[in-house]
């Protein structure tokens, strides 16, 4: 059974510092992380957002000797291999939907499944590690999702969850909850799946059946 650590968002300059207290908890090896992009043709992109975040590892004394970033420029038979031989995969942000598209096109759920190291995920990547990935309409979204995510854990998030964005939330958020419980992650919102075991980091809302509750600052 491996960890799974659940991030929303983070600093112009690395993690929260609740976020870096949940990750400390799970890396063990450090011999190689793994990313993958969400939309695997921002090669620039992609190249720049890993990069910044192995340094942050670094910042909090977390040294992985190697670090691969899987985007379109790999071909299927090395992304198996460095899966397969990661000690830390990351599933990184960006655009939900393009990155669920490119794991199951791919096949790379099973190799996740399976694999015995701490994965990690933020904002998209947290949103489909879950056996139920949720995405509520934006104006940069026309439309709600409700879909079949990976199914890491059995717990269903969305991130950069805002109090203040009252409209949004009692139109969007609120409905979907009566079809089952979301964690609502404000920015330094973080969640730890070890087992059977959740535990809370940072600021996060219970959001079931219409209701919200804080249930961790």
């Amino acid at each position: 059974m491996s960890d799974y650590v659940l991030l929303s968002g983070y600093k112009e300059n690395g993690f929260y510092e609740t976020s870096q207290e949940a990750i400390k908890k799970v890396i063990k090896e450090t011999a190689s992380i793994t990313f993958i992009a969400s939309v695997w043709q921002r090669h620039e992109r992609n190249d720049g957002a890993s990069k910044a975040i192995h340094g942050w590892f670094k910042k909090m004394g977390i040294n992985f000797k190697d670090y691969r970033l899987i985007d379109d420029r790999v071909e299927n038979d090395k992304q198996v291999e460095w899966l397969q031989s990661s000690s830390c995969i990351f599933l990184m942000g960006g655009d939900t939907l393009a990155l669920r598209k490119q794991l199951r096109i791919n096949k790379l759920d099973d190799l996740l499944l399976n694999h015995k190291g701490p994965i990690i995920g933020i904002s998209a990547g947290a949103i489909n590690m879950a056996k139920r990935s949720v995405l509520p309409l934006t104006k940069m979204r026309k439309r709600s999702y409700v879909y079949k995510g990976i199914g890491l854990v059995d717990v269903t998030i969305t991130p950069h969850f805002d109090l203040s964005r009252s409209e949004h939330i009692e139109k969007e958020v609120l409905p979907m909850s009566y079809e089952g419980l979301i964690y609502g992650l404000e920015e330094d919102g973080t969640i730890l799946v070890s087992g059977d075991q959740v535990e809370f980091f940072g600021t996060v809302h219970q959001i079931h059946k219409g209701q919200i509750t804080c249930i961790h600052t």
